[in-house]
């Protein structure tokens, strides 16, 4: 922080999510050759922390994309050469806050930078009761959805359709998925293996109170499924803070939710904006919140949402191809501590315990079942679990 020139720029009461520069190199020696720079907090150190990041990360050697100086840049595919032959990366977000995303120029506007974006319309399924509820509301704020319930409607900026269960779908932009697929397109021209990362927030339902290891909304399979037949060989998501389903499409691996690989109780420095945006909390967690740390802060906050076992479990995946086929996905269960000290909590170690790495790899094998997808054959070994996908 000392020589960085960048503001935060922190949204509706989140962290602005920063890093020591030397963390670019540790990830380097810890093995990660590529990275994708399109989530929802790619931009909260504003065009700065963009611009530096990508030095500090070209610096160390680790290859990139998803975010970049024009939209054609964000949306390109990045090529790492291995040992093996060449690998393309295509990294985009669905989740991301207001103007982060990269705009091409229209006419004599310009464009703007920022990350690849797939843009989403939410709308809520809910039961007839809950309808009612909400037209009654409707009329007696806007005179309108009087009378006889709707179908459908729309009260502040969210629309709602009647059905018979409760659940989140959503509408995805269609150029911004063309888009994304002709990168993948070129990235199957120019590469041995190609590597598609979206970062989702969006689940099916229960989003904000994470009872449960969270489901991912149905409209990430459209987009997975696009996403291999233009070309992918694998598809991966992060984002949603749990192990979610694994589906093999087409012969290729489908992550649906890789967890958390790192995880940081302790966010320093924190804006000035997230402590405005929290006295309630402070107020409610502490008798003299003004004595309130930037640790003091994170820790309800963390507590309120992340205080979970699931939050800390997390895989390594290893997917395996001879030939151009997939032959195998190896699963290595990782924990990052939770209930440990914050020296050490959040830092990846593989899972010795057979009890917790049972749990993980049964976490993956319920989400999968929940998201309506194939149920998995795990050959699981020495705290490894095996897939082996079935011959056509």
């Amino acid at each position: 922080m000392r020589h960085f020139s960048g503001s935060p720029y922190p949204f509706d009461g989140d962290w602005a999510n920063i890093g020591l520069p030397a963390v670019a190199a540790d990830l380097k020696r810890m093995g990660f050759d590529m990275v994708g720079r399109a989530n929802n907090h790619a931009m909260d150190w504003g065009l700065e922390g963009m611009r530096e990041t990508a030095r500090h990360l070209d610096e160390a050697g680790i290859v990139y994309a998803g975010s970049g100086e024009t939209a054609a840049l964000a949306r390109a595919p990045a090529y790492y050469e291995s040992p093996k032959g060449r690998v393309a990366l295509v990294s985009f977000a669905t989740t991301f806050r207001p103007t982060s995303e990269a705009m091409p120029p229209h006419g004599t506007a310009p464009g703007r930078p920022g990350l690849s974006a797939v843009h989403l319309s939410l709308v809520v399924h809910v039961r007839e009761s809950v309808l009612r509820s909400l037209a009654a509301a409707d009329c007696a704020m806007h005179q309108r959805s009087c009378g006889e319930t709707p179908r459908e409607l729309t009260l502040g900026g969210t629309r709602y359709v009647r059905d018979d269960r409760h659940f989140n779908d959503y509408e995805i932009d269609r150029e911004d998925l063309a888009a994304v697929g002709h990168a993948i397109r070129e990235a199957r021209q120019h590469a041995d293996l190609v590597v598609v990362a979206v970062h989702s927030h969006e689940c099916s339902w229960d989003c904000e109170m994470r009872k449960t290891p969270m489901i991912p909304g149905a409209f990430l399979k459209e987009i997975a499924h696009g996403a291999i037949d233009a070309g992918a060989d694998v598809f991966a998501t992060t984002g949603i803070h749990n192990l979610g389903p694994i589906e093999i499409y087409h012969g290729r691996p489908i992550f649906y939710g890789l967890s958390n690989f790192f995880w940081s109780d302790i966010q320093e420095p924190v804006p000035h904006e997230l402590f405005s945006l929290n006295r309630a909390l402070l107020e409610q967690a502490y008798q003299h919140p003004e004595r309130a740390t930037d640790y003091d802060l994170t820790a309800p906050l963390n507590a309120a949402s992340f205080a979970t076992d699931y939050t800390f479990q997390a895989i390594l995946a290893q997917a395996t191809f001879s030939h151009g086929r997939l032959a195998a996905i190896t699963l290595h269960p990782v924990a990052l501590g939770y209930g440990d000290g914050l020296r050490s909590s959040g830092t990846p170690r593989l899972e010795s315990r057979p009890q917790a790495a049972q749990a993980i790899f049964k976490q993956i094998a319920e989400r999968t079942v929940a998201y309506g997808l194939e149920p998995l054959e795990l050959r699981i070994k020495d705290n490894v679990a095996t897939i082996v996908p079935r011959l056509p």
